[in-house]
């Protein structure tokens, strides 16, 4: 293995040297000039998925098309300057319509808060397998994009952005991501999702 660099042995009753001391390694990613986003692309998900489909169903030959496009809009620009957003199609819609994931859970009984013994579990496991499948639709994105040479990494809300009541409460730590990515150099691929919420237990967050 080559070795980057190497620093005198310390005896054991001298100081270590100081944190300053150390050669500086470059960065993995350089931090881009702040440049604004100038630019925020969404994708339907009926655009890029058969919505009508019982089953999770992509449009490659659209996703393919809307890649170019973006792309294209990239390639115009600053780096770090555009954002993706996909919504979710086939992918997660009839699950969480199948569980009630927007209302909560099955049964208005929230899925991340205790319950009838029976609902809960179902209603969290609905919770999970959108959750599953509309990343399972970020992934796609993100690989079309990749493949047309566009830096995309997704980005979940899940985790990051609250809702009360089916509203979004907290988005500090969404934003604070988003920007990161962008100041990175890279282009942040977001989608609609389930997230938590404060009254609810869960919902389901999009556009």
């Amino acid at each position: 293995m080559q070795q980057l660099w190497s620093a005198p042995m310390q005896q054991a009753t001298e100081h270590p040297a100081p944190v300053s001391a150390l050669p500086a390694l470059p960065p993995l990613l350089p931090r881009s000039p702040a440049a604004p986003c100038r630019l925020i692309i969404k994708l339907g998900g009926a655009a890029i998925t058969d919505k009508a489909a019982a089953v999770e169903t992509l449009q490659p030959d659209a996703l393919a098309a809307a890649a170019d496009a973006i792309a294209a809009a990239v390639a115009g620009g600053a780096p770090g300057s555009v954002v993706v957003v996909h919504g979710a199609g086939s992918f997660g819609h009839h699950t969480a319509s199948q569980y009630g994931i927007a209302r909560g859970g099955v049964a208005s009984t929230s899925c991340c808060t205790a319950g009838d013994a029976d609902v809960a579990p179902q209603a969290r496991r609905g919770f999970a397998l959108t959750r599953a499948s509309v990343t399972r639709l970020n992934g796609h994105v993100v690989a079309a994009l990749l493949e047309k040479g566009v830096p995309a990494v997704g980005l979940s809300p899940c985790g990051a952005w609250t809702c009360s009541g089916r509203q979004l409460q907290e988005a500090a730590a969404g934003v604070a991501a988003v920007e990161a990515v962008l100041q990175a150099g890279l282009v942040p691929v977001l989608h609609g999702d389930a997230v938590l919420d404060m009254q609810l237990g869960c919902t389901i967050l999009s556009k």
